[in-house]
């Protein structure tokens, strides 16, 4: 979408309580924003070193009500930052020396949204693109505490929302999680990346942090165990099932769930099919057929749902149920201890 410049576009605001008249202007392309240099420095450790900075030109005091005046400049290689205001940098500006390599009001989103978290305004993510791009900025203006931490409430406002992403993209997702040392997402992103069962999503991505992929490695390592220790379980209870009907209606059962699950395992030549384990096991958990008493607590946990932003309760939320989560096991969560930072850190 490109951005016309016919009129002054009118400015967006951010204010906080303590500081209600905005007193900078930041002036993002064909859009200023006028915000407040308290939360900047509050919230922002590029913003609290470089604003009172003794290089950076001081606005004069008939300037009007800014104290700060900061404008964004274009590099050679296309990428935008913001750089304190002087009448050189603005005529480079104007005149277009260099061009953005981006989208100008994706730029712009992006930016206020930013200043959202910072002033504690609520926003929306709406795809990993955008979160990509708002936590690169966030990452430069050393804000990255307060964006986890605003997305926390992101999260809980538009769960759903934030779900889909982490479905799409578990595993840039995860990478974007461990830079903003977000609990809660980068374990849920962990659940989605040792997923589907059988070819996890984790193993066709590449890492920039070998550490998540060890993460990951041991994770999944963690849900075979389980799943293997199920299995015997039941193998146990047929091995002691008495007196034979018992053992008929078992095996009833579980010709009754057994083909569709082989049907719907990929792209596989028949004589190659394998078992989609999640459905096998919540077919087993939802027959109608008299099942051993005792064996749907067998394979209840290895069905639980784990789950904060996805796991609604729906069916379609329900590990191997009809829906997206079909292929999945959702049991399996990653824990405080291995989490690739430290927790008492509360600045990075």
């Amino acid at each position: 979408m490109a951005l016309t410049c016919s009129e002054p576009l009118p400015p967006i605001l951010f204010s906080v309580p303590s500081d209600p008249k905005p007193d900078t202007l930041f002036q993002v392309f064909e859009q200023p924003f006028h915000v407040s240099s308290t939360a900047l420095k509050m919230h922002s450790a590029f913003f609290r070193k470089f604003l009172d900075s003794p290089d950076k030109a001081k606005l004069p005091s008939h300037s009007g009500c800014f104290k700060y005046r900061w404008i964004s400049s274009i590099d050679s290689e296309g990428t935008w930052s913001l750089v304190c205001y002087t009448p050189d940098i603005e005529k480079d500006s104007q005149e277009g020396t260099n061009k953005l390599k981006s989208d100008k009001a994706t730029e712009i989103n992006a930016f206020r949204s930013l200043m959202s978290a910072i002033h504690m305004y609520p926003f929306d993510v709406t795809n990993v693109a955008q979160l990509v791009l708002l936590t690169g900025l966030a990452d430069y203006y050393c804000a990255l505490p307060r964006l986890s931490d605003a997305l926390y409430r992101t999260c809980l406002r538009n769960p759903h929302t934030i779900a889909e992403i982490i479905r799409l993209n578990s595993c840039v997702t995860l990478e974007i999680a461990a830079k903003l040392r977000n609990e809660v997402l980068f374990k849920e992103c962990a659940a989605h990346a040792i997923n589907p069962w059988g070819n996890p999503a984790f193993r066709h991505h590449a890492f920039e942090d070998h550490r998540l992929k060890e993460i990951l490695q041991i994770t999944y390592g963690n849900l075979c165990e389980k799943v293997v220790n199920i299995q015997q379980q039941i193998l146990l209870v047929q091995a002691n099932l008495e007196p034979k009907d018992l053992r008929q209606h078992f095996h009833r059962a579980s010709d009754n769930v057994l083909p569709g699950c082989l049907q719907s395992v990929g792209l596989l030549p028949s004589t190659q099919k394998k078992i989609n384990l999640p459905a096998y096991f919540r077919g087993l958990s939802n027959s109608r057929i008299g099942l051993p008493p005792g064996f749907k607590d067998v394979i209840a946990p290895i069905l639980s749902n784990n789950l904060v932003l996805a796991g609604s309760g729906t069916r379609t939320d329900a590990a191997g149920s009809d829906g997206f989560y079909y292929t999945y096991f959702l049991c399996t969560k990653v824990p405080d201890e291995s989490l690739p930072w430290d927790l008492n850190d509360m600045d990075w």
